[in-house]
């Protein structure tokens, strides 16, 4: 929490409209008020807490208004809530894409090697001994396809970082790379789409 005295407030609206100096030659009086300006730990940003917080402020005596841009803040947050589900049905697209690909893949190369399984089983091997292989290809290709694809999202996301602007995006928004945990997600749904397929 900081507070900004409405003299400095007028100070800092001055330096910041420099060019429209012209506005503040004919102020007979500072028409700003005094303020307290409150920033969330980036941990804790989230619509829900901004609101609570909001109203928890505007509950107290000293204070006459709250402003925290309400209507930008909302359909910033609509736009991210779309964009989370665009991304969690673009993932089952791919999944399912994921496992056909291994699906078909594998069902083409048990065609091609027919004579040799009809010929393993006639010296005795079980059903799990001939699929074994195909299973362990499977999560193997999951796996480096979970890798390969975590490796082409950093690339962008280097690239993105590289490009804009630190001075924006610091008072805005921080951007990160994928959490941990998510890297493990995308490991093993790898893991699961390679074995599904099989």
């Amino acid at each position: 929490v900081e507070f900004i005295s409405r003299d400095t407030a007028l100070e800092q609206l001055k330096a910041w409209m420099k060019r429209q100096s012209g506005i503040f030659e004919h102020l007979r009086e500072n028409p700003l008020s005094d303020l307290y300006e409150i920033r969330l730990d980036t941990a804790t940003q989230s619509w829900r807490k901004v609101e609570i917080m909001a109203a928890q402020v505007e509950a107290m005596e000293a204070i006459d208004t709250v402003e925290y841009g309400q209507e930008w803040l909302g359909r910033i947050t609509t736009v991210f809530n779309l964009l989370s589900l665009t991304g969690t049905a673009m993932c089952g697209v791919f999944f399912m894409a994921s496992v056909f690909i291994v699906a078909n893949t594998n069902r083409l190369l048990f065609s091609s090697r027919r004579d040799e399984f009809e010929i393993m089983r006639l010296v005795g091997a079980t059903d799990g001994f001939i699929k074994a292989p195909f299973y362990i290809s499977g999560l193997i290709q999951g796996a480096l396809g979970g890798l390969l694809g975590l490796a082409g999202l950093y690339g962008m996301y280097a690239v993105v970082v590289a490009n804009m602007d630190q001075g924006l995006t610091g008072a805005l928004f921080q951007v990160r790379f994928l959490p941990l945990w998510s890297w493990g997600g995308i490991i093993v749904g790898g893991l699961f789409a390679g074995w599904l397929g099989c």
